[in-house]
């Protein structure tokens, strides 16, 4: 009996290969996407904050000639724009042949790119540290960790993380800015896991739908504020050896894109053997009243 012709083994079949893909790196842009923009005319971008007089009693005696306040000048704060750009090569070849996903290479590629872009960025808003770059070196900006200067606390190391020590943390930007608190919270894996347990025999009275302190916090009912509570990659990376907590008040940190620097892709120009592009954009980081957050490590790295 002849034996059947089976498909198995066969290499000339034509292939099944799903065109849609799968990107496997997520996108993180929660201070990118939210926070008020602003509008910067130098690399080097300043901003102005000013305080009113430390409250009390302010009574005169009955005729008395009246004796002049202190009066204050606003205070300059300043961080540096830093150039976040990512570039795209792309051979005449590579766009000529055709793909499995059925799709403009190039195109593609300028897409991902973009995606990039919004995480470097998102990256450095949270964990940049300043370079002044008169060495010759690439300029960075502060991030939002290096302008919380204030409620800025480094535990001991294996301090294992509590709601004490949350609820102490928010008392700081409570206090330090006279009742404008942190309004947002931005944790890795680890704490949140710890605050997600924050609710642990303990009931509260809430509006069916919404997610409360409870197995899943997203909003935290504290005795300084609601705070929203936020799982953020780059709060705590791999290589940071302890946990972390980061509070801040969304309304007073905002995003100066020079003039005329937000974020665009321009074309280099088609070469004779490929066609290039770079995603550009420039970029600093206002911290309005850097007292409303906080921010603390040390925290033993186990959930």
């Amino acid at each position: 009996m002849a034996a059947e012709l089976r498909s198995y083994g066969d290499t000339t079949v034509v292939r099944s290969v799903q065109e849609e893909i799968e990107i496997l790196t997520p996108e993180e842009n929660l201070l990118l996407k939210n926070l008020a923009k602003s509008t910067a005319k130098a690399m080097t971008h300043q901003w102005m904050d000013d305080t009113l007089d430390t409250a009390g009693s302010a009574v005169a005696t009955e005729y008395k000639a009246f004796t002049p306040d202190t009066l204050s000048v606003p205070t300059l704060r300043s961080n540096l724009v830093q150039h976040v750009y990512k570039a795209i090569s792309v051979t005449e070849a590579q766009t000529m042949v055709s793909h499995e996903h059925a799709q403009n290479e190039f195109s593609r590629q300028v897409a991902k790119k973009m995606i990039s872009w919004s995480n470097a960025a998102e990256y450095d808003l949270v964990r940049s540290s300043l370079v002044s770059g008169v060495s010759g070196t690439a300029p960075r900006m502060n991030g939002v960790i290096q302008l919380t200067s204030t409620n800025s606390t480094a535990h001991t190391s294996g301090t294992v993380f509590s709601e004490s020590i949350a609820l102490g943390l928010l008392q700081l930007t409570w206090d330090a800015s006279n009742g404008d608190a942190a309004t947002d919270v931005m944790v890795g894996s680890v704490i949140k896991r710890k605050m997600s347990g924050f609710a642990t025999g303990i009931t509260k009275n809430i509006n069916v739908g919404e997610k409360k302190a409870g197995q899943v916090v997203q909003v935290y009912e504290s005795d300084f504020g609601t705070v929203n509570v936020h799982l953020h990659r780059y709060v705590q990376v791999s290589g940071d050896a302890t946990a972390r907590f980061l509070a801040v008040n969304m309304s007073k940190l905002y995003i100066a894109y020079l003039e005329g620097g937000e974020p665009k892709m321009t074309e280099q120009g088609v070469r004779s053997t490929s066609r290039d592009a770079v995603i550009n954009g420039y970029l600093t980081l206002e911290n309005r009243q850097e007292k409303t957050g906080a921010f603390a490590s040390g925290f033993l790295n186990v959930a």
